[in-house]
């Protein structure tokens, strides 16, 4: 995928009397061209290790580690302080630009897709999908727990939520903080707050 990244240009400074400011500039597009994923390895924090800053992934040192083989990681990705990573057998693959944050526990099969946010604290029991390969952003909160379930792209899952198994968060959802979604029916009910 390639990704499109915003660089703004700084404010100017004021110009001495009778300095004449350069004409402003418009702000600059970069593309970012990612190709395939990398594989984690027991130790190393750049991933590929011969990665370019414009594509590279950062795995804290201090990330926990299970059977690194089966866990594939996208370009521009950055895993946090404390980040456990048990796939039991079975592959995790973390998109593009996506980012676990401290203390984020992935057990099982679990996708992450591209640009997804995973806060501090959330677990992930598999088997999960979180977003999609480029699809839009999607985020799970402070604390949450999904379990064997689908957050689609474009949706939210606040902060202390817990999504049991065999539900799906629709693109568009907002779950609010401290809900239990148990039931489909749940999921897509205005009345959660959504």
């Amino acid at each position: 995928p390639t990704l499109l990244l915003s660089q703004s240009s700084r404010p100017a400074a004021k110009p001495a009397p009778g300095h004449r400011p350069a004409a402003a500039v418009p702000a600059k597009h970069v593309t970012v061209s990612c190709r395939g994923y990398a594989t984690l390895t027991p130790s190393g924090t750049v991933f590929p290790r011969a990665a370019k800053p414009d594509t590279a992934t950062f795995v804290d040192p201090t990330v926990h580690r299970t059977q690194p083989q089966l866990v594939k990681l996208g370009c521009r990705t950055y895993l946090a302080p404390f980040v456990a990573l048990d796939p039991q057998g079975a592959p995790i693959s973390i998109g593009h630009a996506s980012n676990l944050q401290d203390n984020v526990t992935v057990s099982g099969r679990i996708t992450i897709g591209d640009r997804v946010s995973i806060a501090h604290g959330a677990t992930l029991i598999g088997p999960t999908v979180i977003g999609a390969t480029d699809g839009l952003p999607a985020f799970v909160g402070f604390n949450s727990v999904v379990e064997g379930a689908t957050v689609e792209p474009d949706a939210m899952v606040t902060h202390l939520v817990k999504v049991s198994p065999g539900i799906v968060i629709r693109a568009g959802t907002k779950v609010l903080p401290g809900k239990w979604i148990r039931t489909q029916a749940e999921a897509d009910s205005l009345s959660l707050g959504k």
